[in-house]
């Protein structure tokens, strides 16, 4: 149906009606449908609750038409200043609400009244707990295409840990690709604001973390043993936290400044470097192959 609203909606904000409706006809005499929501909210307690349909975000290069449900009022927080509405830093709102649909809009109001809808509707914030059942850990690895990939992993083997879910206060983790750089971050729109300007090739949400990321590559931390493999030449894991192991005759690992931090005098096949310093390293094997690796 063609959507018009008419007369009969709810009111303004604090003094709404709890609903509102939209018709095929402008007399509200046609097919209708109605949204029944919260006239007040539970928490916080001096809130209220409603829809809003229009335009968000104002902006030409994300503009959007929405249909969205959302708490508003309450006291100031006494950090930000700020009053509650929506969800903000991955609080969450949870609550009912109806929708009613008759052949007009007197038919609507009836059932709505009839029924008491608007003292049946609740909605309130709510806090979602950090779980430890909830961790999740990635490691990164180059495909058979070349292409950078997450990996599940363990723990100690783990580039980084995040949670499956959202809790309060998280933020996002997305692992997002241009033409030149793979990268994790916590802003979807750090390197476009338009979603379809060719800027971004791909982007995955992998988890969720406390703390904003505001953007680290990933190349220097990917697991190469699978085209490493190919030459013979190789370390694992890779990234590392603690035993390194190395397929070949190592001869010395240097740091990024070039300092000499080990010289193999022995067919050792592994080296403990839990008590090294987390960075980038270059380990040379003997014929001369150079492979960097990452020290958690």
């Amino acid at each position: 149906m063609i959507a018009q609203a008419v007369t009969r909606t709810s009111g303004n904000n604090s003094a709404s009606s709890g609903w509102f409706a939209f018709s095929n006809s402008n007399t509200g005499n046609g097919p209708s449908l109605a949204f029944v929501t919260a006239k007040s909210t539970s928490n916080p307690n001096n809130g209220y609750g409603d829809f809003r349909y229009g335009t968000a975000m104002s902006n030409a290069t994300r503009d959007v038409t929405v249909l969205t449900r959302r708490a508003i009022g309450g006291a100031a927080d006494p950090v930000t200043g700020l009053k509650p509405w929506g969800i903000i830093g991955s609080e969450s709102i949870e609550g009912r609400y109806f929708i009613v649909v008759d052949q007009n809009i007197d038919s609507v109001v009836n059932q709505i009244t009839s029924r008491n809808l608007t003292e049946h509707a609740f909605i309130e914030k709510v806090d979602l707990a950090e779980l430890d059942s909830d961790k999740i850990h990635f490691q990164f690895e180059l495909n058979d295409n070349d292409e950078i990939v997450p990996v599940d992993t363990t723990e100690t083997e783990s580039v980084i840990t995040l949670n499956s879910k959202p809790f309060t206060g998280s933020h996002p983790v997305f692992m997002i690709e241009t033409s030149s750089e793979t990268a994790l971050t916590s802003d979807p729109y750090y390197y476009s604001n338009k979603p379809y300007d060719g800027t971004v090739l791909n982007i995955e949400l992998l988890g969720f973390q406390s703390d904003f990321l505001n953007k680290t590559i990933i190349e220097p931390l990917i697991t190469s043993v699978n085209k490493l493999e190919q030459s013979n030449y190789y370390l694992y894991p890779n990234p590392v936290s603690s035993i390194i192991s190395f397929s070949n005759e190592l001869i010395r690992i240097t740091n990024v400044e070039g300092k000499l931090l080990y010289f193999n005098n022995s067919p050792e096949k592994s080296l403990d470097i839990s008590s090294w310093n987390s960075g980038i390293y270059f380990a040379e094997f003997k014929g001369g192959q150079a492979v960097k690796f990452v020290k958690k």
